[in-house]
Protein backbone atom coordinates (compact mmCIF):
# COMPACT_ATOMS: atom_id res chain seq x y z
CA UNK A 1 0.00 0.00 0.00
CA UNK A 2 1.57 3.52 -1.37
CA UNK A 3 0.82 6.19 1.22
CA UNK A 4 -1.14 9.10 -0.85
CA UNK A 5 0.87 11.66 -0.15
CA UNK A 6 4.12 11.26 -2.64
CA UNK A 7 1.78 11.59 -5.76
CA UNK A 8 0.46 14.86 -4.25
CA UNK A 9 3.99 15.90 -3.13
CA UNK A 10 5.55 14.73 -6.35
CA UNK A 11 2.79 16.60 -8.40
CA UNK A 12 3.33 19.81 -5.79
CA UNK A 13 7.26 19.55 -6.56
CA UNK A 14 7.18 19.24 -10.58
CA UNK A 15 4.37 22.60 -10.55
CA UNK A 16 6.80 24.53 -8.31
CA UNK A 17 10.19 23.23 -10.02
CA UNK A 18 8.09 24.34 -13.40
CA UNK A 19 6.86 27.94 -12.44
CA UNK A 20 6.97 30.73 -14.75
CA UNK A 21 9.40 33.49 -14.43
CA UNK A 22 7.56 35.97 -12.63
CA UNK A 23 9.20 39.34 -11.48
CA UNK A 24 12.24 40.42 -13.74
CA UNK A 25 15.83 41.33 -12.94
CA UNK A 26 14.62 45.70 -13.35
CA UNK A 27 11.66 44.61 -11.21
CA UNK A 28 13.67 42.94 -8.35
CA UNK A 29 16.50 46.26 -8.15
CA UNK A 30 14.48 48.36 -6.07
CA UNK A 31 14.00 45.63 -3.40
CA UNK A 32 18.17 44.50 -3.77
CA UNK A 33 18.69 48.33 -3.19
CA UNK A 34 16.70 48.70 0.00
CA UNK A 35 17.74 49.29 3.06
CA UNK A 36 15.13 47.13 4.86
CA UNK A 37 16.67 43.86 5.16
CA UNK A 38 12.97 41.59 4.69
CA UNK A 39 12.95 43.30 1.53
CA UNK A 40 16.03 42.58 0.01
CA UNK A 41 16.37 39.34 1.28
CA UNK A 42 13.02 38.59 -0.29
CA UNK A 43 14.46 40.22 -3.76
CA UNK A 44 17.53 37.73 -3.38
CA UNK A 45 15.27 35.10 -3.08
CA UNK A 46 13.34 35.67 -5.81
CA UNK A 47 16.59 36.47 -8.05
CA UNK A 48 17.90 33.08 -7.02
CA UNK A 49 14.61 31.28 -7.98
CA UNK A 50 14.38 33.03 -11.64
CA UNK A 51 18.24 32.28 -12.27
CA UNK A 52 18.18 28.70 -10.92
CA UNK A 53 14.51 28.18 -13.33
CA UNK A 54 16.49 30.36 -15.96
CA UNK A 55 19.68 28.08 -16.22
CA UNK A 56 18.08 24.75 -15.96
CA UNK A 57 18.73 22.21 -18.88
CA UNK A 58 17.40 23.05 -21.97
CA UNK A 59 16.18 26.79 -21.43
CA UNK A 60 18.93 28.14 -23.38
CA UNK A 61 17.02 30.58 -24.39
CA UNK A 62 15.82 32.00 -21.33
CA UNK A 63 19.29 31.61 -19.68
CA UNK A 64 21.15 33.55 -21.92
CA UNK A 65 17.98 36.50 -21.64
CA UNK A 66 17.59 36.45 -17.79
CA UNK A 67 21.71 36.99 -18.13
CA UNK A 68 21.93 39.62 -20.58
CA UNK A 69 18.92 41.26 -17.93
CA UNK A 70 21.26 40.95 -15.01
CA UNK A 71 24.13 42.83 -16.90
CA UNK A 72 21.81 45.39 -18.42
CA UNK A 73 21.51 45.88 -14.50
CA UNK A 74 25.02 46.58 -13.65
CA UNK A 75 25.53 48.40 -16.63
CA UNK A 76 23.47 50.81 -14.46
CA UNK A 77 26.28 50.47 -11.64
CA UNK A 78 23.98 49.77 -8.76
CA UNK A 79 25.46 49.92 -4.95
CA UNK A 80 28.09 47.22 -4.64
CA UNK A 81 25.91 44.99 -2.67
CA UNK A 82 23.31 44.62 -5.25
CA UNK A 83 25.58 44.62 -7.95
CA UNK A 84 28.13 41.83 -6.14
CA UNK A 85 24.41 39.67 -5.55
CA UNK A 86 24.43 40.15 -9.55
CA UNK A 87 27.24 39.10 -10.50
CA UNK A 88 27.42 35.78 -8.28
CA UNK A 89 23.95 34.83 -10.21
CA UNK A 90 25.85 35.64 -13.53
CA UNK A 91 28.74 33.23 -12.01
CA UNK A 92 25.84 30.61 -12.04
CA UNK A 93 24.00 30.98 -15.45
CA UNK A 94 26.39 33.43 -17.02
CA UNK A 95 27.78 32.92 -20.74
CA UNK A 96 29.58 34.29 -23.33
CA UNK A 97 26.68 37.36 -23.11
CA UNK A 98 27.93 38.13 -20.11
CA UNK A 99 32.40 38.38 -20.48
CA UNK A 100 32.07 42.06 -21.72
CA UNK A 101 30.10 43.19 -18.25
CA UNK A 102 32.34 40.96 -16.19
CA UNK A 103 35.32 42.29 -18.04
CA UNK A 104 34.64 45.72 -17.16
CA UNK A 105 34.10 44.96 -13.77
CA UNK A 106 37.63 43.68 -12.93
CA UNK A 107 38.86 47.14 -12.45
CA UNK A 108 36.03 48.30 -10.41
CA UNK A 109 36.66 50.54 -7.55
CA UNK A 110 35.23 47.60 -5.24
CA UNK A 111 38.19 45.04 -4.81
CA UNK A 112 35.33 42.79 -3.59
CA UNK A 113 32.84 43.34 -7.01
CA UNK A 114 36.66 42.95 -8.98
CA UNK A 115 37.21 39.70 -7.14
CA UNK A 116 33.39 38.40 -7.86
CA UNK A 117 33.82 39.18 -11.35
CA UNK A 118 37.01 37.46 -11.34
CA UNK A 119 35.38 34.26 -10.25
CA UNK A 120 32.58 34.55 -12.63
CA UNK A 121 34.85 34.31 -15.81
CA UNK A 122 36.55 31.74 -13.84
CA UNK A 123 32.95 30.06 -13.85
CA UNK A 124 32.23 30.85 -17.15
CA UNK A 125 32.40 28.15 -19.21
CA UNK A 126 33.02 30.41 -22.72
CA UNK A 127 36.01 30.48 -24.60
CA UNK A 128 35.20 34.32 -24.70
CA UNK A 129 35.65 34.15 -21.09
CA UNK A 130 39.02 32.96 -21.04
CA UNK A 131 40.54 35.38 -23.26
CA UNK A 132 38.98 37.93 -21.08
CA UNK A 133 41.37 36.90 -18.11
CA UNK A 134 44.48 36.72 -20.76
CA UNK A 135 43.35 40.52 -21.70
CA UNK A 136 42.62 41.54 -18.35
CA UNK A 137 45.84 39.91 -17.30
CA UNK A 138 47.99 41.97 -19.39
CA UNK A 139 45.98 45.59 -18.42
CA UNK A 140 45.75 45.11 -14.57
CA UNK A 141 48.84 46.15 -12.22
CA UNK A 142 47.10 45.03 -9.16
CA UNK A 143 49.46 42.18 -7.46
CA UNK A 144 45.85 40.48 -6.01
CA UNK A 145 44.15 40.24 -9.32
CA UNK A 146 47.04 39.14 -10.98
CA UNK A 147 47.65 36.38 -8.87
CA UNK A 148 43.67 35.69 -8.96
CA UNK A 149 44.15 35.93 -12.82
CA UNK A 150 46.95 33.04 -13.30
CA UNK A 151 44.97 30.73 -11.01
CA UNK A 152 41.73 31.24 -12.58
CA UNK A 153 44.12 30.54 -16.17
CA UNK A 154 45.31 27.83 -14.73
CA UNK A 155 41.94 26.08 -13.34
CA UNK A 156 40.39 26.73 -16.76
CA UNK A 157 42.84 25.08 -18.66
CA UNK A 158 43.06 27.82 -21.51
CA UNK A 159 45.21 27.45 -24.14
CA UNK A 160 47.19 30.30 -23.63
CA UNK A 161 48.11 29.80 -20.08
CA UNK A 162 50.87 27.68 -20.30
CA UNK A 163 53.21 30.33 -21.79
CA UNK A 164 51.55 32.58 -19.17
CA UNK A 165 52.51 30.68 -16.42
CA UNK A 166 56.14 29.80 -17.45
CA UNK A 167 56.68 33.77 -17.87
CA UNK A 168 54.85 33.99 -14.37
CA UNK A 169 57.46 31.44 -12.46
CA UNK A 170 60.39 33.92 -13.46
CA UNK A 171 58.64 36.73 -11.11
CA UNK A 172 59.25 36.29 -7.67
CA UNK A 173 56.27 37.63 -7.07
CA UNK A 174 54.12 35.25 -8.79
CA UNK A 175 56.20 32.34 -9.29
CA UNK A 176 54.18 30.09 -6.47
CA UNK A 177 51.03 31.01 -7.30
CA UNK A 178 52.22 30.33 -11.10
CA UNK A 179 53.37 26.75 -9.79
CA UNK A 180 50.46 26.13 -8.25
CA UNK A 181 48.20 26.80 -11.04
Amino acid sequence: MTPRIFPLLSACLSGFLAYPVLAGVPDLLAGLNSDDLDARTKAEKTLFSEAAHAGRPGAEDERAAYSEALCEALREEPPPLTAHTLVRQLQSIGRAEAVRTLSQLLQHGDAHLGEAARMALTANPSPEAGNALVAALRQTTDPRMIKGILGALGVRGHPQAVPILRDALADPAFAETAAIA
